[in-house]
């Protein structure tokens, strides 16, 4: 633990405002570690405790039951949450991909992530149902107000622009839609003036 918290004060030097994801991708995600349940707890604490990170990923299956628990702690210590579940040999149904996703949500997680690997057409289009069900990602060019708010929670540091921002989950329900601006000709064509 001493070296990954040294490990970490560094980086957090280093990177000056930029943000800091911490992520340990155990062999059952994907990664290369094996890592005991209790092992994996005592590492996100740790990370926690550094005050050096700025968003977490915390993996699904790897937390099991204690998920809520842990997206607290972090948001106690003022760190977001990424909560992945990742499939890297097939696509699971798409009851268990809105069913992940959602119990993700729940937990309080501030950005759910899903990554499969589609295998066939078939894999595909339950991807998609997945996606028609409101679950899955969506790319969005932030208008009026957002691009402020969303670099106020993200901790954009000054002179960073947001062109794009990748949505995940679903919508809450008091959720602000923002409105289009009606394209007329009046309002979109300008004859040698602005």
């Amino acid at each position: 633990p001493g070296a990954v918290v040294r490990c970490l004060a560094k980086l957090r030097v280093l990177l000056k405002e930029k943000l800091l994801l911490v992520t340990l991708r155990t062999k059952e995600e994907g990664g290369s570690i094996p890592v005991s349940h209790e092992g994996y707890l005592r590492f996100l604490h740790t990370i926690l405790d550094t005050d050096c990170a700025d968003l977490i990923d915390i993996e699904f299956f790897t937390a099991g039951t204690d998920l809520p628990a842990l997206v607290q702690d972090a948001h106690t210590a003022g760190v977001k949450v990424v909560c992945s579940s990742h499939d890297f040999h097939k696509t699971p149904p798409k009851a268990e991909m809105v069913s992940r996703m959602v119990a993700m949500q729940q937990a309080g997680a501030d950005l759910p992530k899903l990554a499969v690997m589609p295998q066939s057409r078939a894999d595909v289009l339950e991807l998609l149902a997945a996606t028609a069900e409101g679950v899955g990602s969506v790319v969005h060019i932030p208008v009026k107000k957002e691009p402020e708010q969303i670099k106020t929670f993200l901790k954009v540091p000054e002179g960073w622009g947001l062109p794009a921002l990748v949505v995940l989950g679903y919508p809450a329900k008091d959720a602000l839609l923002p409105t289009q601006v009606k394209a007329t000709v009046e309002n979109k064509v300008r004859w040698n003036k602005w």
